[in-house]
């Protein structure tokens, strides 16, 4: 019985995981960057940051409750403003 409980506890998560990792994928492309190097950082309360690094474009990612959000890709340092 403890087995069966502790695997429905594992797919639970399993599939929070993924549905929060779905989200980021959707935000990414979203931000025309689908194939990025993506870094998670320090959380900020109860959300989650990530930046997303994509052909010398960095993109800030946060997610909240299963949502996630890119803000306007900053530019590179050699790019002109």
């Amino acid at each position: 019985m403890r087995l069966v409980l502790l695997a429905i506890s594992i797919a639970l998560v399993a599939l929070q995981a993924r549905a929060d990792d779905g989200d980021l994928q959707r935000a990414l492309i979203e931000a025309s960057c689908p194939t990025a190097k993506v870094t998670r950082l320090n959380p900020i309360g109860q959300s989650e940051v990530y930046e997303a690094n994509c052909f010398d474009r960095r993109i800030k990612i946060v997610c909240m409750n299963g949502r996630c959000a890119a803000d306007a890709p900053s530019h590179s340092r050699d790019d002109p403003e």
